[in-house]
């Protein structure tokens, strides 16, 4: 069902230039559960449909497009993010340098997060990739001279774009993009480019609030609102079950803690992934094994400087070399990246609903990639094991994660995926006499408990029936099953 309601939002508007609730091209239409499908999505599926179709495998592969795009974001913010790095000699700087994109494009095409979330046919996985556009347009409008200015209003529509996309990230992109710029500013040399810099930030935040007027109208009115206060720790009722005497501020700030260590949990993000098979195969953690081979390699460099700080024998690290000063600032792009993949978890942590949440917290990938490229690059010139090793990794992983992926859901409850419509469907079209979708669906209608959407976008996809008549045979059967 939460592939389905986009879907056929999205056929009708291509058909009619409404959504299912008889809107026209509204900026939000109704989703399950209260939530919302935007047009951010809705209106990029009505050109898609238009080359690919209108099958699962087409809804399902604009994620995919959108992860394959966040993933060239990735690429190109480790390019320009390495050329701030002051000039070295050495070939070690140079291979870092080189080294961080291709790494960080290894890191995102084997994360299990972004593979998983690339074949599900839903808004979430749009928002990484206009967050992580947005991120690459600052860092493009920085030195871009008089391109600067396009940049920056790139920055701040694909921020807003973002934010309309998914309401999760409307409390990360604020904290990443802010970090951004401070950090631009600090190693900014001289007020002059300083002050271009602020100055491209307001472009670029008048641009963002132009696109979001309308969010924030909706969302002072509380016509958006619905899901998240059903889910938020501040909910009333939930916060006096749950508080008792806690003071309620003393609460939502423990509650907001313990949340955000529980996405750092190794069964979450080394073992099983998220608890809810929807959101997780269970094949691994969230994390791919190179994302803990470069958190293995951090460990063992903090147990390292800790055991020669209480031996007392820190050697002199010659920090003034070029080498050292290239790794220092690779080592500082990490830390920054970890941070923000800290500010992606604050969605999920606000909730109380699934935790830890894999959905809510989706933009943390992309900072996991870039995290893992940049740790790795550090070390790619230093240690000639590390490529032949990495490439075993992943080779092994890919072995085992591909072929267990494609049959982890063979013996699923149809809970899950409430797909005994599609087996019905499959299995019916083979029998002699033939039925018509339509009657498939009808017959098969009165047993199901999908929503009305489900059996409208088997008639709409598979049945080509228009949007108009494909509603009215649903409600129609609704009304006679009641």
């Amino acid at each position: 069902m939460d592939e389905a309601t986009p879907a056929i939002n999205a056929m009708c508007l291509a058909e009619t230039g409404r959504n299912i609730q008889g809107e026209s091209w509204p900026l939000y239409s109704h989703a399950a559960g209260g939530g919302s499908h935007t047009l951010v999505l809705l209106a990029f599926d009505t050109v898609w449909i238009k080359i690919f179709g209108t099958s699962r495998a087409s809804f399902r592969a604009v994620s995919g497009f959108f992860i394959l795009l966040t993933t060239l974001g990735l690429v190109l913010i480790a390019h320009d993010a390495a050329k701030l790095i002051p000039p070295a000699d050495k070939k070690t700087d140079q291979v870092m340098r080189s080294a961080f994109p291709r790494l960080a494009l290894l890191a995102a095409l084997v994360s299990p997060w972004a593979f998983h979330f690339s074949r599900v046919g839903w808004d979430p996985p749009v928002a990484p990739a206009f967050m992580i556009a947005a991120m690459a347009a600052v860092l493009r409008s920085h030195p871009a001279g008089r391109a600067s200015f396009i940049w920056s209003l790139v920055a701040g529509a694909c921020a807003a774009l973002s934010m309309i996309a998914y309401a999760p990230l409307r409390a990360v992109i604020p904290l990443v993009l802010f970090l951004e710029i401070v950090l631009l500013w600090s190693i900014t040399p001289g007020w002059p480019d300083r002050w271009r810099l602020l100055r491209n930030m307001i472009f670029a935040s008048i641009a963002a609030a132009a696109l979001l007027a309308s969010t924030i109208s909706m969302l002072l009115d509380g016509k958006i609102n619905e899901r998240m206060n059903n889910i938020a720790i501040w909910r009333p009722d939930w916060m006096n079950e749950h508080a008792i005497s806690t003071p309620h501020w003393r609460f939502l700030v423990e509650t907001f803690l313990d949340n955000m260590l529980v996405h750092l949990k190794p069964s979450f993000l080394f073992f099983d992934g998220d608890a809810v098979l929807r959101q997780s195969p269970h094949i691994s953690g969230q994390l791919s094994p190179i994302d803990i081979l470069a958190l293995a390699m951090v460990a063992f460099v903090l147990v390292l400087a800790i055991a020669r700080i209480i031996r007392g024998t820190i050697p002199d690290l010659q920090l003034q070399t070029p080498s050292s000063q290239t790794s220092r600032w690779m080592l500082a792009m990490a830390v920054a990246i970890g941070v923000c993949w800290l500010f992606a978890l604050v969605p999920a942590a606000l909730t109380f609903d699934g935790i830890p949440h894999a959905i809510r917290s989706l933009s943390a990938w992309p900072f996991i990639a870039l995290f893992t490229g940049a740790i790795l690059a550090i070390a790619w010139g230093r240690l000639p094991w590390l490529p032949p090793v990495l490439a075993i990794v992943v080779l092994l992983h890919t072995v085992h994660y591909l072929p267990a992926y494609f049959h982890a859901y063979d013996g699923a409850a149809n809970h899950w995926f409430m797909r005994d419509m599609t087996d019905v469907i499959a299995k019916e079209r083979r029998e002699q006499p033939g039925k018509t979708i339509s009657q498939i669906v009808s017959d098969h209608f009165a047993y199901s408990y999908y929503y009305d959407e489900v059996p409208w976008f088997y008639l709409m996809s598979e049945g080509r029936l228009g949007c108009t008549e494909a509603g009215d045979k649903v409600h129609a059967w609704r009304k006679t099953a009641q």
